[in-house]
């Protein structure tokens, strides 16, 4: 499904406490819009129950092959808190939604599971890369080697190939190419949490 920059960020103020929301198979990134489809039972409460209130929740994605039963120990612990912005319920009970990723986040304390998961979480600051010449010639090569996979045959909108290409800020354009590859979830995950990486190096720069 495309996956393409937020038009406008979401001025949310996110609380510390927030419904978690499982995701198979894929990875949430912030400052992104996607649609989603959620099933799962506990995970339709945590929607339901976050739709009452200020309709944001945390996505973490879950790790290889989960059982039908996911249990904290199969959940990634660095996800996205997002804004949920539409939501169509489906005759089989399930609900189709439009999301948009607000900001990398961390499980700080698991709270409780049942009726669904609900997360106490630390906010992840947004990493602030400077703009270097090594730096400039990273981006032309990466979206140079992205146009070669579209070329290739990857699938990717035509409009989310033009966001790549005009793509000024690093880490946007880095999330931006890591939803729209077809990259293992692991491999996903490995580069969301490479931004809380680097983030927490910036907040130790003297």
């Amino acid at each position: 499904m495309p996956k393409a920059l937020a038009p406008k960020p979401q001025l949310v103020k996110i609380k510390s406490e927030l419904a978690l929301i499982p995701l198979k198979e894929a990875v949430m990134f912030p400052r992104l819009s996607v649609p989603l489809v959620i099933g799962e039972e506990r995970s339709i409460k945590a929607l339901e129950d976050t739709l009452k209130t200020d309709s944001v929740a945390f996505f973490v994605a879950t790790r290889e092959a989960p059982p039908p039963e996911i249990k904290k120990e199969h959940l990634y612990e660095v996800g996205t808190v997002a804004k949920i912005l539409e939501t169509v319920r489906q005759p089989d009970g399930s609900y189709r939604v439009f999301i948009e990723g607000l900001a990398r986040a961390k499980v700080k304390e698991f709270l409780f599971a049942d009726p669904y998961f609900k997360v106490k979480i630390d906010l992840l600051p947004e990493p602030d890369v400077k703009k270097t010449e090594k730096v400039e010639a990273g981006m032309y090569s990466a979206v140079n080697l992205f146009k070669e996979s579209v070329n290739l045959g990857a699938t990717v909108p035509f409009d989310v190939l033009l966001v790549i290409m005009n793509i000024t800020d690093p880490w946007q354009l880095a999330d931006l190419i890591a939803v729209n590859m077809d990259f293992k979830v692991d491999e996903k995950q490995a580069m969301l949490e490479s931004g809380m990486k680097v983030a927490v190096l910036d907040t130790m720069e003297p």
